[in-house]
This record gives structure tokens, C-alpha cells and sequence, in this order.
């Protein structure tokens, strides 16, 4: 959670308790936003008005995070297969020829970690339940976290990409990447402003070099 996620959940939570008769401590807040700290203002906003309408007491931080889970496992079921929907699109346009990436960080955080050329490009679609099993638990696990807790690869480079120069160096950026949710290539230097958690020094996946003829 930023610094300004801190604050405006400070504020939040002393109206909210407001509502109940309750004036908290600035210890009290402290100690709400400490415990809280892994997930998102808008989560956080979104428990505590469930609380408001179900509860007769404000609730107690532990309160709050129940209703984050339960809040948080059916959005993440639903996401988790808009995710995969997102991976198979990519397959279709880019295999292993295109540099391609993903708006979310969970995307990227759970395709870095299955070999991408082996486990999808190079897999029957009769076959592909079993990848799609592995890449849904790995999503889950990072949809569900802080985004700010994990790094992900910016992008994942493409054979074309790979074989634009003598070196690997050399070819990074020389090509469009694909962003997949949006459908369309886009510039190097335009990811910076498209994707959650981007981070110049990061370095690319690249899971095609064996496929690059030398």
C-alpha cells in the first residue's frame, strides 16, 4: 500500500467508525493500517462497507481482512480465467515469434515462472487443461498478494526480436510488443505508462533462445 493509500484509509477509517459512536486513537489507526498494509485501498474500502451493512460493531481489523478474503476469492476465480482467456489470445497472435506482455503483474508474474516456448507454444490444445490447472493456481497466489511484495518481467521477447541483431542486447526494444488485454503492439517506451508494476531495470523473459537458429 503507497503512502497515499495510508492516508486516505486513515481518513476513511475515521469516518467509518464515526458512523458507530467511536473515536479511534491515532494508535488505534496505526494499528488498523499496519495490519492491513498488504492489500489495496479500494479492497480495504470495499470490506469495510460490507462490515458497515452487516455488522453491528465496528470491526476489528481481523474482521476486515475475513471480508477481504471472502471478497477476494471469487474475484480472483473470475479473474484467474480472463487471465488464462488472455494467454491463449496470445498464443493465437504472437507463438513464439512476437515480443508480447500483459497490463497486469500477476499475468506476468505467473507465466515467467512455466516455460512459455515448451509448456504452451509447443503443447496440443487437447493437453492444454493441465497448463491452464498450473497457470490458474500461480495467478491466484499472486492476484491475491500486494503488488508492490513481488517484481514481474516487463515483457517476453519474441524469436523475431531475438534475432534482430548479433546479440540479445542489441535486439531488446527493436521490435512492437504486444499488449494482449488491448489487442495491439505498442513501443518499448510506451509500456512504462500501460503496465502495472513496470520497472526499466528488470530484465525480460526469454524462455525462445533455443529456438533461435545461430
Amino acid at each position: 500500500m503507497s503512502s497515499d493509500e495510508k492516508e486516505r484509509l486513515s481518513k476513511y477509517i475515521i469516518v467509518a467508525s464515526e458512523l458507530y459512536g467511536k473515536q479511534l486513537s491515532e494508535e488505534a489507526i496505526a494499528l488498523y493500517i499496519a495490519m492491513l498494509k498488504d492489500y489495496s485501498f479500494a479492497d480495504i474500502k470495499k470490506a469495510i462497507q460490507v462490515c458497515l451493512t452487516t455488522r453491528e460493531t465496528f470491526p476489528v481489523p481481523a474482521a476486515i481482512i475475513n471480508q477481504l478474503q471472502v471478497n477476494t476469492q471469487g474475484d480472483i476465480e473470475t479473474r484467474a480465467e480472463f487471465a488464462w482467456g488472455y494467454t491463449l489470445n496470445v498464443i493465437d497472435v504472437c507463438g513464439v515469434y512476437e515480443s508480447f506482455t500483459f497490463r497486469e503483474k500477476a499475468i506476468r508474474k505467473a507465466l515467467s515462472l512455466m516455460d512459455y516456448t515448451m509448456d504452451l507454444c509447443m503443447c496440443e490444445r487437447g493437453e492444454m487443461h493441465w497448463k491452464k490447472r498450473d497457470f490458474i493456481q500461480s495467478y491466484k497466489v499472486f492476484a491475491g498478494l500486494n503488488s508492490n511484495n513481488y517484481d514481474a518481467q516487463n515483457y517476453f521477447a519474441g524469436v523475431i526480436e531475438l534475432n534482430n541483431g548479433d546479440s540479445w542486447e542489441y535486439a531488446i526494444g527493436k521490435n512492437k510488443i504486444y499488449l494482449a488485454e488491448d489487442r495491439v503492439f505498442v513501443g518499448l517506451e510506451e509500456l512504462n505508462k500501460l503496465i502495472e508494476g513496470y520497472k526499466p531495470e528488470l530484465k525480460l523473459i526469454n524462455n525462445t533462445k533455443k529456438l533461435i537458429k545461430k
